[in-house]
């Protein structure tokens, strides 16, 4: 564990039908620029025009890295064919093992008008299982949502929407272990149906990596997230560098952490320590987040706009979310806006 970082247990709250989940997560107050990796493998990360990240595993596959690669191919279709070529390769130092290998390549794919590649990889994919294959489906993801105008990818086995069941593809729907859910709110079969980039968050070094006991990928990010000042009267900034599974979203993780309460002293609590998150999604940029009553019954000395800008204010600093609109059990929220859609309060930002 790198200086300065010391370790917490968050607990959330995320759904009522869900268990508690509690894991183990590193916060910093204080934002780190790198992280120590091996010296053949680096992650970069594109910045120009033309050029895009591919994504890889490591031989070991012990998490995930990155190189650039350029093109100045300028139709989608045939820029995503490439992409997925580029996907195939290896390089010969063995560093780099090809994402998709040899039995699943030149896989089927189409792009709808709403901007989704579906890409059918046969049944062979099904050999790909547990910690294997999410690196793999993250790599590709992230990798084809860099194009312009692909909004989501998802992925096909042999004519049929993907079906995990606790780790494992499935291809036969009659031996899943109970019903499909496809918000994934059982821990049985579930499809997994159209994916972007922000469900498989990067470090700020574009590296991800596998827990110690090879169960899931734990992603690392700095959230910027806004709690009370002293008086309760504005908003103050805290950056904070968390280490995180994949079992949940970075909006999630957000509200869970402002719920919890700030670990600076110069910020102070802005959200009730009580309130439930119902339900949290983010589509088409806009975050919707149901929150139980106990939200509207702010911490003392803290005004209710600040409650609230509170969460509003730390959602929109996350890329995926432009809007946001905040339910109470259900119920859309409207007193800070007619339609419950909000943007940033800078009124109650301290500068």
């Amino acid at each position: 564990m790198k200086k300065g970082v010391e370790a917490m247990v968050i607990k959330n709250n995320f759904f009522k039908a869900l268990s508690l989940i509690v894991m183990l997560i590193t916060v910093c107050a204080m934002v780190l620029t790198g992280c120590d990796k091996e010296e053949d493998i680096k992650s970069d990360v594109a910045d120009e025009e033309g050029e895009y990240t591919i994504y890889y595993t490591s031989k070991e596959l012990n998490g995930i890295y990155s190189y650039v690669y350029e093109s100045d191919e300028t139709d989608t279709n045939e820029l995503i064919h490439e992409l997925i070529g580029e996907l195939e390769k290896g390089n010969y130092e063995g560093t780099r093992e090809p994402v998709i290998p040899k039995e699943l390549s030149d896989p089927a794919y189409s792009i709808n008008f709403k901007g989704i590649v579906t890409v059918d990889f046969g049944a062979a994919y099904a050999n790909m299982q547990g910690m294997d294959e999410i690196l793999v489906r993250a790599c590709i993801v992230k990798t084809l949502c860099q194009v312009n105008d692909i909004n989501g990818v998802e992925f096909y086995v042999g004519g049929s929407p993907l079906v995990i069941n606790d780790g494992v593809v499935v291809t036969d729907m009659d031996e899943a272990d109970g019903n499909v859910s496809e918000e994934g709110q059982e821990s049985h079969a579930r499809i997994i149906g159209v994916m972007n980039q922000y469900d498989f968050v990067s470090s700020v070094s574009g590296e991800s990596t596998v827990s110690e006991d090879g169960s899931h990928v734990m992603q690392s990010d700095i959230l910027t997230l806004y709690y009370a000042n002293e008086s309760g009267n504005g908003l103050e900034s805290a950056y904070l560098r968390v280490e995180y599974d994949n079992s949940i979203s970075v909006e999630q993780l957000v509200v869970s952490q402002l719920i919890d309460g700030p670990v600076t002293d110069k910020c102070y609590r802005a959200v009730n320590e009580n309130t439930v998150i119902n339900k949290i999604s983010t589509k088409e940029k806009v975050c919707f987040v149901d929150l139980s009553s106990d939200f509207l019954n702010v911490p003392d000395g803290v005004n209710l706009e600040v409650s609230v800008y509170s969460v509003v204010d730390s959602l929109l600093e996350l890329p995926a979310v432009t809007k946001v609109k905040i339910l109470i059990d259900g119920e859309v929220y409207t007193q800070f806006a007619d339609d419950g859609l909000m943007d940033r309060n800078y009124l109650v930002l301290n500068e």
